[in-house]
């Protein structure tokens, strides 16, 4: 594995500005500098995203083929944080490899080269890290931008990229209007005892395992999977078929998000049927009753995400128990 790493470096001669400088994450003190640089870009661009420090440490902690002090890039000025971004890459279904790139800037910074200067510096550590992938497969850059953040993707095409694939985040607020949606004949729905968690994640796997940009995954990730903060099965709607998991909705609830944004509001997520199953309305009743779980627990709405894409016909289901599309997220990629 690789384990480069860089001091501080004077990038000041790259863009006309003294004191500027570039460092890899050092420790755990970057965490609050870095959530004040999150929050304030998302707010710049009309997004709802606000992590505090101890939820970047356990986001960025917990990613596969990523290392704090190799893959994370803080750019400082007069050593007070301005931007970072980060670097990581995974291998899909179909044997492409993906650099993922992404950087947060504080919008006062935005016009000073700084996107820039993040964006190259990441592509050119993602070639180096990509030079231990075989000689002859397919290696791709991969960033992403969404209608808020439309100065993104005009940077992302500037510099050789092109969209490849669009997302939708959707909310549905009339949750006291919800059409019926019995379970098929010999399907129940049960909770996921602790021994069983790893039979869910097993079957989530399996049922995504053909979608667009679907990772190749290993025994450390399942135990990523038990970490992720967003993993509540107290919330989980799992169907089961006797003793096969057949579909799944990995509900959760963000107590902080809702806090924030005075709201009360369920995530309807990881929402999957295994094949053999597929066409019987198991995914609308699993979605159904998880909107009136959420309905129950007096919460006024739930979000989920979709590829707009999506073989199975996801987002005609979600559009039909009352999902409306909010933001759209566009996929950039560049061959590497």
């Amino acid at each position: 594995m690789m384990n480069m790493t860089i001091a501080v470096q004077d990038t000041s001669n790259l863009l006309g500005l003294e004191g500027l400088t570039l460092r890899n994450y050092r420790s755990p003190s970057d965490w609050e500098a870095m959530a004040r640089v999150l929050c304030a870009s998302r707010v710049a661009d009309g997004l709802e995203e606000s992590r505090h420090a101890s939820q970047l440490q356990d986001l960025y902690g917990t990613m596969k083929n990523f290392v704090l002090e190799r893959d994370l890039f803080l750019v400082e000025y007069n050593q007070q944080l301005i931007g970072y971004g980060g670097s990581r890459w995974w291998q899909e279904t179909d044997g492409n490899f993906v650099h993922a790139i992404w950087w947060f800037v504080l919008p006062e910074w935005r016009d000073r080269g700084i996107p820039e200067f993040l964006l190259e510096r990441l592509s050119g550590h993602a070639r180096t890290m990509a030079q231990a992938h075989a000689p002859d497969a397919q290696v791709w850059f991969q960033s992403f931008a969404s209608d808020k953040t439309i100065w993104i993707g005009e940077l992302l095409r500037v510099r050789g990229f092109a969209p490849v694939r669009y997302f939708y985040e959707m909310v549905c607020a009339q949750l006291g209007q919800l059409p019926d949606a019995p379970l098929s004949p010999g399907i129940q729905v049960r909770p996921a005892q602790p021994e069983q968690y790893r039979q869910v994640w097993q079957a989530n796997v399996e049922a995504f395992a053909e979608h667009w940009g679907e990772q190749i995954y290993d025994e450390a990730d399942y135990a990523r999977f038990l970490k992720r903060p967003d993993i509540q099965p107290a919330h989980w709607q799992i169907a089961w078929d006797g003793a096969e998991v057949v579909g799944m909705v990995l509900n959760y609830v963000d107590d902080e998000e809702n806090a924030k944004y005075r709201r009360k509001r369920g995530h309807t997520e990881e929402i999957c049927v295994r094949k053999a199953w597929r066409g019987r309305g198991i995914a609308k009743a699993l979605l159904v009753r998880s909107m009136e779980m959420f309905r129950d627990m007096g919460f006024d709405s739930t979000t989920l995400g979709v590829d707009i894409d999506n073989p199975t016909g996801a987002l005609r289901l979600y559009q039909s128990v009352g999902y409306e599309t909010t933001e759209t997220t566009v996929v950039y990629r560049k061959r590497m």
